[in-house]
């Protein structure tokens, strides 16, 4: 870091080089070789930060927020709040602002988005199929034991008579995890 007094004679020589930054580079080299020398382009940086602001002292660069003000993050909250199962893109239209800065404003609040649970409805009358069909595969499980090794029993059904549901686009925005579920139609 430079002292006012060093970037004051880095200035005069500036302007002693008649505002060239390469002769002002080589002139304060001669003038002080003991000091750090500074790149040709400093010189000229110097010199407009100094017409711009009437100082040498950098002004601060904070960046003005114009999209994220505290009205915004209070719409974006209270949408959530309203509807946790909303997706970032449908605030973001709502509210006027990019879906990462609404992400931005979500993380900030420690809310994540989690995943809803798919689990299948039971009705009273399913508990005797369902007794039945155990005691039919332990039968065969003990009739056979590679019966398991036979059968392929899966959970990854994506579509059923009520449509195609999709585990990536259905969350709840929360603190913390409220181990949502949703119960589907019964398989036939």
């Amino acid at each position: 870091m430079d002292t006012n007094a060093e970037l004051a004679d880095m200035h005069l020589a500036y302007g002693a080089a008649n505002c060239s930054g390469p002769a002002a580079q080589r002139l304060y080299a001669e003038r002080y070789p003991m000091r750090r020398i500074p790149s040709h382009n400093f010189f000229a940086r110097l010199h407009q930060r100094l017409a711009e602001t009437g100082s040498f002292e950098r002004a601060d660069m904070v960046r003005v927020r114009t999209a994220r003000t505290p009205a915004v993050e209070q719409n974006v909250l209270q949408h959530v709040e309203r509807n946790p199962r909303t997706s970032t893109r449908s605030v973001a239209n709502s509210v006027g602002v990019s879906h990462c800065s609404v992400w931005r404003i979500l993380r900030e609040q420690d809310m994540h988005p989690f995943h809803v649970q798919r689990v299948q409805t039971q009705q009273p009358e399913d508990y005797a199929p369902r007794v039945a069909f155990a005691q039919w595969y332990f039968g065969k499980c003990a009739t056979n034991p590679l019966f398991p090794d036979e059968v392929l029993f899966s959970d990854e059904a994506s579509f059923t008579r009520e449509g195609i549901f999709n585990t990536h686009n259905d969350h709840i925005w929360a603190v913390e995890n409220p181990h949502a579920i949703r119960r589907r139609a019964a398989q036939i």
